[in-house]
């Protein structure tokens, strides 16, 4: 109700001024809104700023979450995998050595063999990856495929993960890079 009498005194006011006046007045109400908004517009500015801001910090973290997201899934696809892996070899236990099991392949077709020193590195909580190269000299390519099928196709599970193969002075260099997993001891 107050309002209402607020805004008919306005009413009457602006009514009982002559037409100079009335201009005036209209003049300076627009003046007074126009300054009000002059010195706001900044304000609305650093709040819009801030909405902006803000969204730009809600994508990133959107981001951030689907990459984590990824890296989740993928380690948990990779656990699974090395879990897989586990069981295969959960099973081979022998009480020879790498080194003196893979000497017993060879055969008399191949010369100057020898076996690197293994590397071990953890795989797991029960498990240790064993890497080492074999280095020989061949008379043929046959002779380094029968080894390599002795080598896959025997018990133990090894995995070739480097295999060169160079010609020198009418023998074939060879040079092989096995990984297995053994239980710890």
């Amino acid at each position: 109700m107050s309002k209402l009498k607020v805004n008919n005194s306005i009413k009457k006011y602006y009514l009982s001024l002559n037409p100079r006046e009335r201009r005036l007045f209209v003049v300076m109400v627009i003046l007074v809104v126009f300054m009000a908004v002059w010195r706001l517009a900044p304000s609305l500015g650093e709040v819009g700023n801030i909405f902006v801001e803000q969204k730009t910090r809600l994508k990133e973290a959107t981001n951030a979450i689907g990459i984590s997201q990824k890296i989740v899934n993928k380690y948990l696809q990779l656990k699974s995998k090395q879990g897989q892996i586990e069981k295969k070899f959960e099973k081979n236990e022998f009480k020879e050595g790498h080194l003196s099991y893979v000497d017993s392949l060879k055969s008399p077709d191949i010369v100057e063999f020898s076996i690197g020193a293994q590397q071990e590195k953890e795989f797991g909580k029960d498990f240790n990856q064993v890497t080492f190269k074999i280095n020989f000299k061949a008379s043929s390519l046959a002779t380094v495929m029968n080894f390599i099928k002795k080598l896959e196709n025997e018990k133990r599970k090894y995995l070739i993960s480097e295999l060169s193969i160079k010609k020198a002075y009418g023998y074939l260099v060879v040079v092989i890079e096995v990984n297995s997993i053994e239980r710890k001891k």
